[in-house]
């Protein structure tokens, strides 16, 4: 999936695994920020989304998939598959 333009994307993790993702550089564009129950939210900015959300699959079921949201709508459907 390409966009032709930058696009934000932010995933929710919850707090089981949010130290993990919090240890690493997953992307330049990374950001995270800490939410108040633990988990937390990471945006980054990117051409075609494709590769996060198959990595993003990775973390199921503590991976939620926030924005944009035909991103969130595409990986909800392909896991109803």
């Amino acid at each position: 999936m390409r966009y032709g333009r930058s696009v934000d994307v932010m995933l929710k993790f919850s707090k089981d695994v949010a130290r993990w993702i919090k240890r690493k550089k997953w992307h330049p564009t990374q950001s995270i920020e800490d939410q108040k129950d633990g988990s937390l939210i990471l945006k980054v900015k990117l051409k075609g989304p494709e590769e996060i959300k198959r990595w993003s699959y990775n973390w199921a079921p503590h991976c939620e998939i926030l924005s944009p949201p035909e991103l969130r709508k595409e990986a909800a459907e392909e896991i109803r598959k």
